[in-house]
């Protein structure tokens, strides 16, 4: 009897425990906005819970001040809902050496993240961006799993608009994030001060210009992503330095480009004006300029590496070019990657110099796997080490490397040249002329 009426007992305080903390927890309209109120710090909110509207639920409703509303209340994290998208206009106001027209204004210590859709409305013009920041600076801003539709194909004629830049970003993410159909850039971070910040398993399509850009970096990864058919480069890493200088390397350093794929663009990875780039386990396909290209403007592209990438052109077989240096950059390694498909495998132009090329292997290369431009010091003070062609030559070519004319006694100069080895022959390639 005793053992009966402890456990009715303890029954009854269990119940009334729970009973108690259920009573508490109905929440009405107000109880719901008040714990929003006090959680959005820590937790987020719903862009829908301050106006938003889909397409899917409301055609033709702009969603730009109800989004924006979400960003400036002082969440930390801002979630777009998914499945759905939200079309958004721009401000129409001109930031001072940024461009003109903002759809969102991005801030510090923010997650903008979900599964929806962001795309510009039809006929939107301007030349910022559908997403950015207005200052100078911007820290700990990521974005995660959105997609940005720039939505070019209904744009005003002649939008220069971005989908996504960041000015001076730090501690700052792209994460899983998919670019569509931007007029101008896709991805974008710019800007002086750029440090600590990765772009990572995002999908770039269709951009009017960039696929993703990098611009005076001191440490940026840029991995695991996707550009598909962008006019201009897949990838774009720039530091020009206005002083100039022969061995000015540019205001950019620190910067990884690793495990990418690039498909359909002028470039798949141009570094220009700027030194310390890692480029090394990509596949760039089918580009119509270079497969890599290291270039100067006022400051050169030194001490870069790039290895263990494929270079394909599938599309247009016997065209383009693999690699380009130009314009006294160089100071870089430039190995064991394989070249396949192209007019000549690498070029060289305008003084590049200590280069080594070396244990790259190439295929269905119609003129040379080394290629310095016709005219004199295109290639100086390098090393062509042992390279390798996968079959045997036709004509006499491929040939490795073109030799010095009396036209251009000079076109290679102090350079040590080792003849590719043909891996269906056995043998060193014929170099005669």
């Amino acid at each position: 009897m005793k053992k009966k009426t402890y456990l009715s007992f303890s029954l009854l305080i269990i119940l009334a425990f729970f009973g108690g903390y259920l009573l508490n927890n109905i929440k009405d309209s107000t109880s719901v906005k008040t714990v929003t109120e006090t959680t959005k710090y820590t937790t987020g909110v719903n862009i829908e819970d301050f106006g938003a509207k889909s397409i899917e639920s409301s055609p033709g409703f702009d969603s730009r001040k109800a989004i924006q509303a979400a960003i400036d209340s002082g969440a930390k994290e801002i979630y777009i809902p998914f499945g759905k998208t939200y079309e958004i206009s721009i401000d129409g106001q001109t930031y001072e050496g940024k461009g003109t027209g903002i759809g969102l204004k991005l801030h510090d210590n923010l997650r903008i993240y979900g599964g929806g859709t962001i795309k510009a409305k039809n006929n939107t013009g301007g030349s910022f961006a559908l997403l950015a920041n207005t200052n100078d600076t911007i820290k700990n801003l990521i974005i995660e799993g959105i997609t940005i539709d720039g939505n070019s194909s209904h744009a005003k004629s002649k939008t220069h608009r971005s989908n996504l830049v960041l000015f001076g970003a730090e501690n700052c993410h792209y994460l899983k994030v998919t670019s569509v159909n931007s007029p101008y850039v896709g991805l974008m971070m710019r800007g002086n001060g750029g440090q600590k910040n990765t772009i990572k398993d995002s999908t770039v399509e269709n951009s009017g210009y960039i696929g993703i850009q990098a611009q005076k970096h001191d440490g940026i990864i840029i991995s695991e992503n996707k550009v598909y058919r962008s006019k201009d480069n897949a990838y774009d890493i720039e530091g020009n330095d206005l002083k100039g200088g022969a061995l000015n390397k540019g205001t950019g350093e620190k910067v990884i480009i690793i495990n990418n794929i690039a498909d359909g663009s002028k470039t798949g990875i141009f570094i220009e004006s700027t030194g310390r780039v890692i480029v090394t386990g990509n596949h760039i396909f089918n580009t119509t300029s270079g497969g890599f290209y290291m270039n100067r403007m006022n400051s050169g592209s030194f001490y870069n590496v790039v290895s263990n990438n494929e270079f394909i052109n599938e599309e247009s077989p016997g065209k383009y070019i693999g690699g380009m240096i130009a314009n006294s950059s160089g100071k870089s390694m430039i190995h064991h990657n394989i070249f396949k498909g192209f007019l000549v495998g690498i070029e060289t132009r305008s003084k590049a110099t200590n280069l080594v090329i070396d244990h790259n292997y190439f295929s269905e290369i119609s003129q040379y796997l080394i290629y310095p431009k016709a005219d004199d010091y295109s290639l100086v003070k390098s090393e062509i080490g042992i390279n390798y062609y996968e079959d045997s030559q036709v004509n006499r070519f491929p040939r490795t490397i073109p030799k010095n004319s009396s036209k251009y006694p000079n076109r290679i100069f102090n350079v040590s040249v080792t003849p590719a080895k043909s891996l269906e022959t056995n043998k060193k390639l014929q170099e005669t002329q």
